[in-house]
């Protein structure tokens, strides 16, 4: 007994008609069917023997036309898939391509040297596979390829689904850190009286209601070719509550009170700043290195494992670098309180206050992404001839396990 798909594709190969039983479907030439239907007639099951003689009557084709297949893969096989992707400037469709076409090519080589299958068969199926291949671009895809920096087209893998009042605070202050740095060079008072027209303040808020809107997960390539996974937090900063018109006044009323310089200094860091799109920013609130080792995906060296009690011990693992730190500082924060050293008790406070604000982000980033790599699964997908996807649903491994095992080619690094 084999699968419905294979029996199907094989009726097609030989010119013979496939059957249903119990636990499975089985092919048979049209010499053996016949003899069946009038074996079944003699047993009285006419019902069988009418969706056979009715399978004998209805020839088995399989269209040119393109058609769409999808394939659920877990998160593991699909970060592999990225990283491929990435490192090669192509995409995740592309490797799915090419891994169809081999198996298609191998199956092609198989069936050619079968006596069952006529040599008609065999060149409808060499033909489809080639005219799929020359309508593909020289990479894989059929639509456009990675170009420029070497980062995802794909800004968000994943979103997060819940998330607290605290968390929406940390990352709307993470997300203004950055920010501030990225336009320091724009005189403070500027700057502060751009917040002012803004609804900044209203961040946490939007945040912690839609967090998906603002919180992508992506993968991406870093400078050393490791593949790195980042939570980040999104914002756009821009004039509320304004007109088009209103949003072109202020900048003349900024470009009057500051100098053309200082509105240049803006449009230098986001062209948005004076425009009804705003200005977008990005802050990261997470990063780490993601492997694949013989199936098992590390973080940062560390095995991400599949239950919940485990993953509390790793995470405590990764936390107990701020352990040290915070407990340095809080001896030299005694010190200086016992000697009266407020400058240096206010400097101690801070830099407290900053650890205990990345530790609470990297704790929360930890549990987002155990849930996301531990259980999430994706679903890829590509689109060729009917008749390709027919063949390689026969024979192919919808599983894509095989994909763990890949290895980039040198000349595609």
């Amino acid at each position: 007994m084999i699968p419905r798909r294979q029996a199907e594709f094989e009726a097609w190969l030989t010119g013979g008609v496939y059957i249903q039983e119990d636990e499975g479907y089985r092919v048979l030439s049209p010499e053996k069917a016949k003899q069946e239907i009038r074996d079944l007639i003699r047993k009285d099951d006419y019902d069988k023997a009418k969706r056979l003689a009715e399978s004998l009557k209805n020839t088995l084709s399989f269209s040119q036309d393109k058609i769409s297949k999808s394939i659920r893969v877990s998160f593991p096989v699909y970060v592999k898939l990225t990283e491929f992707a990435l490192k090669t400037r192509s995409t995740v469709n592309a490797w799915v391509n090419r891994l169809v076409i081999g198996d298609v090519e191998r199956q092609l080589e198989e069936i050619s040297t079968r006596k069952d299958v006529s040599s008609e068969k065999t060149r409808e199926l060499g033909s489809s596979l080639d005219s799929w291949k020359k309508s593909l671009a020289p990479d894989g895809t059929e639509g456009t390829v990675f170009s420029g920096p070497r980062r995802p087209r794909n800004p968000s893998v994943y979103t997060v689904p819940n998330f607290s009042r605290e968390m929406a605070r940390l990352c709307s202050e993470r997300w203004l850190e950055e920010v501030r740095k990225k336009c320091s060079k724009i005189p403070v008072e500027a700057f502060e009286k751009y917040l002012e027209k803004t609804d900044v303040e209203k961040m946490p808020e939007e945040l912690e209601n839609e967090p998906s809107l603002f919180l992508p997960i992506r993968l991406e390539i870093a400078e050393d070719m490791k593949l790195r996974i980042l939570l980040c937090v999104r914002y756009v900063l821009m004039p509320s509550n304004m007109s088009d018109e209103e949003i072109y006044a202020f900048e003349e009323e900024m470009r009057e009170e500051f100098g053309s310089d200082t509105v240049s200094k803006f449009t230098e860091v986001d062209e948005g700043f004076f425009t009804p799109d705003g200005a977008s920013f990005e802050a990261e609130v997470y990063s780490g290195d993601l492997e694949d080792k013989n199936g098992q995906l590390l973080l940062d060296g560390i095995i991400i494992p599949a239950e919940e009690e485990a993953f509390n011990e790793m995470k405590l693992k990764f936390l107990s670098k701020y352990n040290e730190t915070q407990d340095n500082l809080k001896k030299e924060l005694e010190e200086a309180l016992r000697n009266g050293l407020f400058d240096k008790v206010a400097k101690l406070s801070d830099l407290l206050s900053v650890q205990q604000r990345r530790k609470k982000l990297e704790e929360f980033s930890l549990g987002i992404i155990f849930h996301l790599l531990g259980g999430k699964t994706q679903v890829i997908s590509f689109k060729a001839p009917e008749l390709i996807v027919r063949a390689w649903e026969a024979y192919g491994d919808t599983e894509l396990s095989q994909i763990l095992d890949w290895e980039v080619p040198p000349s595609e690094r």
